[in-house]
């Protein structure tokens, strides 16, 4: 959801899947404006119509929302009205953003330095406000014979991940900033306290969450199969600096655990199965993960075979709808027999009917034991592409293939979304808040499929330049600013 500047509220829906020759895809299928209130019934109704406009209800796999509590709402209401339509009843449907919750979990750990926080975008924002003061700023970076090409930008304190790289930017001019105090007499809120720096660096160090988001927000690759880990690295790093020296760090980390935690515990188990159809993986991960947090004990084997049950359950029933009869991997029954004589083929046939006895007695292996009980890629293989692994297996694997094709599909965070609000409030200016409903949805969408059709659109022109597309032999103008 987003408000424009006329303060209405609009809605991008993105559809998420992979393509029968297992590339990942995302569009904006719709772009509509959502009548206030925002309520959870609102908003649902409003997504539900859009599924029903495209028909693709009887191929929902999963939603993706923010942690906004109305978005409780708009999942089950969304789960009920299509809950024949989902694999096993929608249980898994609604899947939290992940980039939401860490940037929730990241905030409350800067509660405990907001003051040094303030201080330092007080400071920035006194040097942007003012063309005078940015260039007297400039001058003395251009004396401290530092990079003049870089700049210090101002954050939004919303997001948790602008505030990081505002800091980040802030200290590596840090005696700039306390220079500028004895040239400037109206600088009179610098951080020259050496604590808030020292807290602004301690910030810094938090750099693992800002790589974990932006892992998280991928949209060109799947993301389904990367959430367990991340997720682990973020509790361990939690637990080993709530036991630091540094009384700040602790703090800290403890306020951001206790986050954790309560997010923790609705850890979606569909995507702790994403990691074992990493082939690199397996289960051998989630055993390693759960053991390392909670030890060899009754605590971890339960949520190990919790993991086991939720990835049997999904590959049963996807055994159900497309058929048992190839999810078996068979045992060769086959006999060969040499061209001897009659009394020879007579005793062999006596023989061929034990052979068969015996292997009906066996059990067969379906396609997920067999998928297990092979060995993993090596870890060192970095360029192991997860979709050419299945798209290559497809043949030997065709129920779990289906299985993986749509778990890998979902998106971990709702960054696909959000993109289309990006550029700050230009998207529907006071020029294009004239258009009509349908005009603003057509160009939103049109913008978003061209340059996945046409993948040199990517490359960007200067602003209001022609650019001819040559797929179409046309000239269109394009406005970068846009």
């Amino acid at each position: 959801m987003w408000t424009s500047n006329q303060t209405l509220g609009y809605m991008c829906l993105s559809a998420h899947y992979i393509t029968n020759d297992w590339k990942l895809k995302k569009h904006i299928i719709n772009f509509k404006l959502v009548p206030s209130p925002h309520t959870g019934l609102v908003i649902s109704d409003a997504i539900a119509n859009c599924i029903l406009s495209w028909n693709i209800e009887k191929r929902l796999g999963s939603i993706t929302l923010d942690n906004l509590s109305a978005n409780t709402v708009v999942a089950t209401e969304l789960q009920k009205q299509f809950r024949k339509d989902l694999l096993l009843d929608g249980k898994f449907f609604h899947v939290r953003c992940c980039a939401h919750i860490l940037n929730l979990i990241v905030k409350d750990g800067l509660k405990v330095v907001e003051g040094a926080i303030h201080r330092i975008r007080e400071a920035v924002k006194y040097i942007k406000s003012s063309q005078g003061r940015l260039e007297l700023f400039m001058g003395i970076v251009k004396q401290f014979k530092m990079n003049g090409k870089k700049r210090i930008c101002i954050d939004v304190p919303t997001c948790w991940n602008s505030t990081y790289l505002m800091l980040n930017d802030a200290i590596q001019f840090k005696d700039v900033f306390m220079r500028l105090v004895a040239r400037d007499p109206n600088f009179d809120n610098a951080p020259t306290d050496q604590e808030d720096w020292s807290q602004g660096i301690i910030i810094c160090n938090l750099k693992v969450f800002h790589l974990i988001t932006e892992v998280f927000s991928q949209t060109k690759n799947p993301t389904a199969n990367l959430y367990f880990y991340e997720i682990w690295r973020i509790n361990m790093l939690l637990i080993e600096e709530s036991r630091s020296s540094n009384v700040v760090v602790m703090m800290m980390a403890l306020k951001m655990q206790e986050k954790f935690d309560k997010y923790w515990k609705e850890c979606s188990h569909i995507l702790a199965v994403g990691v074992v159809l990493d082939p690199r993986h397996k289960m051998n991960l989630i055993i390693y993960c759960f053991q390392t947090i909670h030890g060899n004990g009754d605590r971890a084997s339960f949520e190990i075979n919790k993991v086991r049950e939720v990835l049997q359950t999904f590959y049963d029933n996807y055994a159900i709808l497309y058929g048992t009869n190839v999810s078996l991997v068979q045992v060769d029954k086959r006999v060969s027999t040499s061209q001897g004589g009659r009394d020879e083929n007579h005793f062999m046939h006596g023989y061929k009917e034990f052979i068969h006895g015996v292997q009906v007695t066996q059990p067969s292996k379906s396609e997920l034991e067999t998928y297990l009980e092979e060995k993993v890629h090596p870890l060192e293989d970095q360029n192991c592409d997860i979709l050419q692994y299945w798209k290559f297996n497809e043949s030997k694997y065709p129920i779990l293939s289906r299985m993986v094709r749509d778990i890998l599909a979902i998106s971990v965070s709702t960054v696909a979304s959000e993109s289309a609000f990006s550029t700050a409030g230009r998207v529907l200016d006071n020029f294009r808040s004239s258009l009509s409903l349908n005009t603003v949805e057509v160009l939103i969408c049109a913008q978003d499929w061209l340059r996945d059709s046409l993948p040199h659109l990517a490359d960007i022109p200067p602003p209001h330049t022609k650019y001819k597309v040559e797929d179409y032999e046309t000239v269109v103008d394009i406005n970068t600013d846009d």
